[in-house]
């Protein structure tokens, strides 16, 4: 899956897995904002956020 393997080297992957992550370990509004905030700053990062509840 070549497809796969380069989301895993994106940046912005990263930074949706990290924040999933996070409000998945820590649910907490200080969480929840991070996540609004890093979603709200591009569009492409719903598409990211979505790669990475997929996987």
């Amino acid at each position: 899956m070549p497809d796969l393997a380069r989301k895993f080297c994106d940046p912005d992957f990263d930074d949706a897995l990290r924040l999933f992550v996070a409000m998945h370990d820590e649910p907490s509004n200080r969480t929840a904002r991070a996540l609004v905030k890093w979603l709200a700053e591009c569009p492409s990062h719903v598409r990211v956020f979505d790669a990475v509840l997929t996987i």
